[in-house]
């Protein structure tokens, strides 16, 4: 059974498509935008306002900001109430709520709105602890919102494994693998055909009975069960050493078996000046049944291999994991993957310029920081190897508890 569980609300809980949908048509028609169909506007359901708006619709900032005044100028009033409870949802709580768990909401609507909304259901017993957005956008992005929510929730050394996130989004699964949770999707709210599989739902309930049952330890079937092995692209002049912390841990902590890969089997030579031999080529890799994630050290940057490229690009669309350090995202950007994740690397633009080669990179989707998760890939820069190793541990919950990862992980850092 799980310990502390944190639930999102629009589509997990309740049901709030007709008060979403019409406060956004109301917004839409002060923009001058008609749309009949309320079905078409079901995406908004989910994610942050403003970035629907934008997304959507091609709204710049101050277009988003008023859209977003008058979706609230009805939905406050009006479109709050037009909602309904999932069926069995209260009584999942309570059986819940008595078995000892502590049970959070970590939603990307406005807290006051969250409050207002689990009052009128007759549900805010149940919760301890209530986190939603700001009413002035701060605190929007689902990874910040569960990034609260455990803030105040949890002691300073609690076990990951006691501790899911449930949700009916790709979005509350993306906020639990950033924290190393169980992320358990529901198919009985708003995600697309596929959404929940491929941003890497550990369990997916079509009922909230077959939620109950999961969230009680009652079914053990998560989804990446059984994915014990591991792929390393290798190749001349890599960077062996800022895998190396990585490799170890999964190999010897995770029990996953390492599986190096690379264009031929012939020997080569790492910056370290050992020499490695491929295990497999990379074209002899077709059975992926069993594979979690590929990892990529870093290497020259004019390396123009296409092979990892295109398998980069199946792992990703599957759904699986895959990991570059410092100038690795070079594979992924000639793969044309970074034209929709956000990602870091090593190596300025300058010096690549300075190199004559060709600049792979997206840099409208670049962000300044030293380990970068997005969905199911995970980018770090070159010195930060320790925080890349503990990015890609958590993501596939490698340690069964904040101890295991301290002595494992974090103490390195500070020694």
């Amino acid at each position: 059974m799980f310990r502390y569980i944190l639930f999102d609300l629009d589509g997990t809980l309740t049901d709030p498509k007709v008060g979403i949908t019409k406060s956004v048509q109301y917004a839409l028609e002060d923009a001058g935008i008609y749309e009949a169909d309320l079905d078409k506007l079901e995406p908004f359901i989910g994610p942050p306002l403003a970035d629907s708006f934008a997304l959507f619709y091609g709204m710049d900032e101050e277009q988003v900001k008023r859209a977003v005044k008058k979706y609230r100028e009805r939905f406050t009033v009006t479109g709050i109430f037009e909602n309904e409870i999932i069926e069995g949802v209260p009584e999942l709580l309570a059986r819940l709520k008595a078995a000892g768990c502590v049970l959070s909401i970590a939603s990307s609507k406005p807290t006051e709105m969250v409050e207002r909304i689990l009052e009128h259901f007759d549900i805010a017993q149940y919760f301890d602890c209530v986190v939603g957005s700001e009413l002035d956008g701060r605190r929007s992005k689902k990874e910040e919102v569960v990034e609260e929510a455990l803030r105040r929730l949890m002691p300073e050394h609690y076990e990951k494994s006691d501790v899911a996130m449930v949700g009916d989004r790709k979005f509350d699964i993306e906020g639990a693998k950033a924290f190393g949770l169980t992320a358990v999707g529901v198919r009985f709210g708003y995600a697309q055909e596929g959404e929940l599989e491929k941003a890497g739902a550990d369990f997916i309930a079509g009922t909230v009975a077959e939620l109950e049952e999961f969230l009680m330890g009652r079914i053990y079937n998560v989804r990446r069960t059984g994915l014990k092995k591991v792929l390393c692209y290798i190749y001349d002049q890599m960077a062996d050493f800022e895998v190396s912390l990585l490799l170890h841990r999964l190999r010897n902590t995770g029990k996953m078996e390492i599986i190096s890969i690379s264009e031929t089997c012939d020997s080569l030579t790492a910056q370290s000046g050992l020499t490695y031999i491929p295990q497999k080529r990379i074209v002899d890799v077709t059975d992926m049944s069993e594979v979690s994630a590929l990892i990529i050290p870093g290497g020259p940057i004019n390396n123009e291999q296409n092979a990892v490229c295109e398998l980069a690009c199946k792992l990703l669309n599957d759904g699986r994991l895959v990991a570059a350090i410092c100038f690795a995202p070079q594979f992924l950007g000639r793969a044309g993957i970074l034209e929709n994740y956000r990602y870091t690397k090593s190596c300025s633009a300058e010096k690549i310029a300075a190199l004559g080669c060709d600049d792979p990179f997206n840099w409208e989707n670049y962000v300044e920081k030293r380990v970068v998760t997005d969905k199911n890939l995970i980018t770090a820069q070159g010195y930060a190897f320790v925080d890349f190793a503990k990015a890609v541990c958590d993501y596939l919950k490698i340690f069964e508890n904040s101890r295991q990862e301290y002595e494992q992980i974090d103490r390195i850092k500070e020694s």
